[in-house]
């Protein structure tokens, strides 16, 4: 299966559900280009009239990201 994500195909490998509702979808996508695999942070609205899924803004690599500090601050979150 290929998706059309942006403006570059994307071969889908796998993906996690963050948060689901019935207007809004965000997951984290694992995906094959032609620069390797990336993970990526996507965010979807549905939109009722059309009666699907949209891409909203939130859309981009976050295989940069520091995955340490992001988990220390959600720990130190969580405990207070």
């Amino acid at each position: 299966m290929i998706i059309l994500l942006t403006e570059i195909f994307f071969y889908p490998l796998g993906a996690l559900d963050i948060h689901k509702t019935k207007q809004t979808w965000v997951a984290l996508i694992l995906v094959e280009s032609k620069h390797g695999n990336k993970v990526r942070l996507y965010k979807w609205r549905w939109n009722e009239s059309a009666n699907k899924w949209f891409v909203d803004l939130a859309r981009m690599d976050i295989n940069n990201w520091n995955m340490e500090h992001i988990a220390i601050f959600l720990e130190k979150s969580i405990k207070s």
